[in-house]
């Protein structure tokens, strides 16, 4: 099928690029478009607009940064890490369990927890005893009926917007970016430790629309246009 040669922006933010167009989210699934679709979106969790979206672009058959499987991967904690650290990028040791016996032999307080159920938003919780580790159990395993992911907490923990493989820390910058390359989410949070200058990953998260600022519009319309090399 003949394809334009500007990629189709699908956002409901005020983001805007002279050579692209840009289409609503709700337009975009209501239309027949065939494009090359770059979807910017906040929250490309499963059943949120970002999603739909990018199944749309699948089920047209049109190339889609990113992609369901991408979208999927990205915010399930262990395959995200498993991911990364096939790509030569330093992660957090970690432990997958409902146990909190199990995870008390594999990894050492402090640790850090974050939920795998479905309905998880990216939270986590830190916790530094016994007593604390099962409340956190309970808590994000929706009373165990589902594991969380328990990692060794040994640096200094920080959560940073990353806004086309950008965000603003000379440290994360590296990681950051090879994140966005392999999982090709515009938006998302990521969560990792620093020691001696050098990141770890622990997790990635969705980013509130709130959280955006004007500035970080700024920088993702002026970014858009060089995200066309990522399409194939």
């Amino acid at each position: 099928m003949p394809r334009c040669t500007l990629v189709l922006v699908v956002s409901d933010l005020a983001v805007g690029n002279t050579e692209s167009q840009v289409l609503g989210s709700h337009t975009f699934l209501k239309s027949w478009l065939r494009d090359t679709v770059l979807n910017i979106q906040p929250d490309y969790r499963y059943m949120r607009m970002g999603y739909y979206v990018s199944m749309q672009a699948e089920v047209m058959g049109c190339p889609v940064i990113p992609s369901c499987q991408d979208s999927l991967d990205a915010y399930r904690t262990p395959i995200f890490l498993l991911r990364a650290s096939k790509k030569g990028l330093a992660i957090s040791p970690y432990v997958v369990s409902d146990n909190v016996k199990d995870i008390m032999f594999e990894v050492d307080f402090p640790m850090i927890l974050f939920p795998l159920h479905p309905a998880s938003n990216g939270g986590y919780k830190v916790v530094h005893s016994e007593g604390s580790l099962y409340r956190a159990v309970r808590s994000l395993g929706m009373n165990q009926k589902y594991p969380v992911c328990a990692e060794n907490l040994f640096g200094r923990l920080l959560s940073l917007k990353t806004l086309l493989g950008a965000v603003d820390d000379p440290i994360v910058a590296r990681a950051a970016a090879r994140v966005y390359e392999e999982f090709k989410l515009p938006i998302f949070r990521l969560i990792v430790q620093v020691v001696e200058q050098e990141p770890y990953l622990c997790s990635l998260a969705p980013v509130h629309s709130e959280e955006l600022t004007p500035e970080d519009l700024r920088v993702l319309s002026e970014r858009i246009g060089a995200v066309g090399k990522h399409f194939g």
